[in-house]
């Protein structure tokens, strides 16, 4: 009963996750927490799950060809470094301080979500290192897009903090910042994949020579976040309305929150 459980919870914050572009690690750290796992050893199992929802939702957004690659692997240049800052503070945190965090941050989330709209209308004064990057789906469609990369790489760098610091994953920052430079929501999406698979991947490694992991939670749940992420992306490419999805993803991160900052 219990691998069922886990198997259709990791399902479902696989299809939030993908459609989102968050990677789904804000549902999953709670989830582990409210499960009785150590604050520590949640966020380093998490990032080991964010990893693997990152890898399968880039390869399912590939095959649309609404991924830049190229972009999202220049990001890294500061998320790496950020990733690795986050692990070695989260693992230098009280576990229950660590908590405590988490659960303020959940409810910024919420904030970012809900206010998606308007920080598309936030203009910045920076405007060096702008980039002419363009991309064709598979269906012929063409993306042309000119963000400013000083405001991405000091985004990216966030996020990759946030990402070893939480267990979470960096699309959380990463997909709004994207979306304001003008970025298509899908091709922002689909690019956040990038960072969550590597920043979550160096996040694990900063984590798991700490043994802070489980990996019986990591087996359990990797098979649902891996179809989920399949079927979010499916879900995102199609141009379904997320808004629902949007509404129970705010609603779930609200209820988590409070949870956690109860316990």
């Amino acid at each position: 009963m219990e691998i069922v459980i886990l198997f259709s919870i990791a399902l479902i914050i696989g299809i939030i996750g993908a459609i989102a572009g968050i990677g789904g690690g804000a549902l999953l750290v709670p989830v582990l927490l409210i499960a009785g796992v150590d604050a520590h050893t949640a966020v380093g199992t998490s990032v080991a799950c964010v990893t693997i929802t990152g890898l399968s939702s880039y390869f399912a957004y590939r095959r649309g060809g609404v991924v830049d690659t190229k972009l999202g692997l220049i990001l890294q240049v500061t998320a790496i470094p950020g990733a690795l800052i986050g692990s070695f503070l989260s693992v230098n945190t009280h576990p229950v301080i660590l908590e405590k965090m988490l659960g303020i941050f959940l409810f910024l989330i919420v904030i970012l979500i809900w206010k998606r709209e308007s920080l598309q209308k936030i203009r910045f004064p920076i405007d060096e290192m702008q980039m002419q990057l363009q991309i064709t789906s598979k269906e012929g469609k063409k993306f042309a897009y000119n963000p400013r990369m000083t405001i991405l790489l000091l985004t990216s760098f966030i996020a990759g903090v946030t990402s070893g610091f939480f267990g979470i994953g960096g699309g959380v920052f990463q997909t709004p910042a994207m979306i304001i430079e003008g970025i298509p929501v899908l091709v922002a999406v689909a690019t956040s994949s990038v960072m969550i698979t590597v920043t979550g991947f160096f996040s694990y490694v900063s984590h798991a020579i700490l043994g802070n992991f489980s990996i019986s939670y990591i087996l359990l749940t990797a098979p649902g976040l891996i179809l989920g992420t399949q079927l979010g992306a499916m879900i995102a490419r199609k141009k379904l309305d997320a808004t629902y999805i949007r509404y129970i993803l705010k609603a779930v991160l609200v209820l988590f929150g409070t949870i956690i900052l109860l316990r």
